[in-house]
């Protein structure tokens, strides 16, 4: 993931602790505007990672490997 969302779009937490998510989650949830901009950047980074955007990188890969 870290390769595809960088640390203002999301909140990184250890998976293994109920309450590092709990406290990650209590932070967003007493800052509002900090949410939404983290909501908003991973909007950002999602509408690059759509299929009609990627779809164009796996076509141009397939085009020069054959060549074109």
């Amino acid at each position: 993931m870290t390769r595809y969302f960088p640390d203002d779009a999301v909140s990184y937490v250890d998976p293994a602790s109920a309450q590092n998510l709990a406290t990650a989650m209590l932070a967003l949830a007493k800052d509002p505007e900090a949410a939404r901009k983290q909501a908003d950047r991973a909007s950002e980074v999602m509408a690059e990672l759509s299929w009609a955007k990627q779809k164009l990188i796996y076509l141009d890969v397939l085009d020069r490997m054959a060549g074109k």
